[in-house]
């Protein structure tokens, strides 16, 4: 099953980050805890939610909603909440310019091989 968080990452743009993100399934309950951190538009927060989804009740069958309620609920109120974070009046505004990792280029002069795609 792949990483899932609040916000699909096909709908994600490139300044907006998840960081510090935890993912947990275990016996019907669905939870994701993230930092959000948005660099265009100076915003960051934490969001954490729990989902119940085990319909049936049968703990332990692997049988649980994931599809159907747990991931579109988690897209939903990550949607949501980063929709009122855009527009929420601020008195305090973050200082971000740490957050935001600087990656080193590589030196032109290097000649030693590189990895190019790395299938983690």
């Amino acid at each position: 099953m792949e990483h899932y968080d609040f916000r699909s990452r096909r709908d994600t743009p490139n300044e907006l980050r998840t960081f510090f993100n935890k993912v947990g399934w275990a016996y019907g309950f669905m939870t994701d805890v993230s930092y959000v951190l948005d660099t265009k538009n100076n915003i960051d927060y934490m969001l954490s939610a729990t989902v119940y989804v085990n319909s049936d009740g049968v703990v332990n069958d692997s049988k649980y909603d994931e599809e159907t309620v747990g991931f579109p609920f988690l897209k939903q109120i990550g949607n949501a909440i980063y929709e009122y974070e855009l527009k929420r009046k601020r008195n305090y505004h973050p200082i971000l310019k740490n957050q935001v990792p600087k990656y080193e280029e590589r030196d032109q002069n290097d000649t030693r091989p590189s990895i190019k795609n790395a299938d983690n």
